[in-house]
């Protein structure tokens, strides 16, 4: 129905940016939403707008979300069948709702970019110091994406996610993007994606900064016409390796990424 009109007359025959079905797997419903009629692939919703309201919510809940993708966006297609004894327009009866999600950091409807300074530096396997001249001061302005309560996805280092002439932007993603999980302690760990490798670099490792542990944490600063200025701030050590680098190699990573929010703001 709506669904297919709505990807055709944005995308056309482009179906590799069509939007998805959010997979049954990924939602559920109240039982006292539920009708318990619906015929065979679908679910039969109901609900009863209060004495005086305009209004009804129906809660949709929204689960395993680690399996989504926050690079697509998913629909629940939905269809209004009765409205008690107000007359339904059967030209608007046809519903696409989006589904995004947030964690604490950032949010799948308009990932935020974080500012990033750093340094970088490979080093060769069973060596003591860095490659030569491979040091270097790195800055940028990567792009958070959600993928749980606390995990965040990113690109490692300043490793590109774009399309290129030979690789397509989902290659990118899944070669070059490294995850966060922001612990209960606010301590950080990493893992990989898809296909990088990375190491949390540890107190045991040569590179090891005490001044730069893994950890993330909030800051306030003053500027100095007294005004109050407010940072989420991951302070990140890390080692990683594209798919396409050798093995006898690694690019460490010393940064700081730094949002600046309003703490009252909703």
């Amino acid at each position: 129905r709506l669904f297919y009109q709505y990807n055709k007359s944005r995308f056309d025959i482009d179906f590799k940016n069509w939007t998805n079905f959010l997979p049954e797997n990924n939602y559920s419903f109240l039982p006292e939403n539920m009708d318990g009629t619906g015929t065979p692939g679908t679910v039969k919703l109901k609900a009863t707008i209060p004495a005086g309201e305009t209004k009804v919510t129906i809660p949709v809940i929204v689960k395993n979300l680690t399996s989504l993708s926050p690079d697509s966006l998913y629909l629940l297609d939905y269809k209004l069948t009765g409205a008690g004894s107000t007359e339904v327009n059967t030209n608007k009866q046809d519903i696409l709702i989006p589904v995004y999600w947030k964690n604490n950091w950032t949010n799948s409807r308009k990932p935020l970019s974080y500012d990033m300074f750093g340094e970088q530096l490979q080093w060769r396997v069973n060596t003591k110091v860095p490659v030569a001249n491979s040091e270097r001061v790195i800055t940028g302005s990567p792009i958070m994406y959600p993928l749980s309560k606390n995990e965040i996805r990113l690109a490692a280092g300043i490793e590109s996610t774009d399309a290129t002439s030979t690789r397509t932007r989902r290659q990118q993603i899944d070669d070059n993007s490294i995850v966060i999980i922001v612990n209960s302690d606010n301590t950080l760990d990493f893992r990989p994606y898809k296909n990088i490798k990375v190491e949390k670099v540890l107190d045991t490792d040569i590179f090891y900064d005490v001044n730069h542990t893994n950890r993330y944490y909030t800051e306030e600063k003053t500027t100095t016409s007294g005004i109050p200025k407010y940072y989420k701030t991951f302070a990140l050590h890390y080692r990683y390796r594209t798919p396409t680098e050798s093995a006898f190699f690694w690019k460490y990573c010393k940064l700081t990424l730094r949002y600046e929010y309003q703490p009252n703001a909703k």
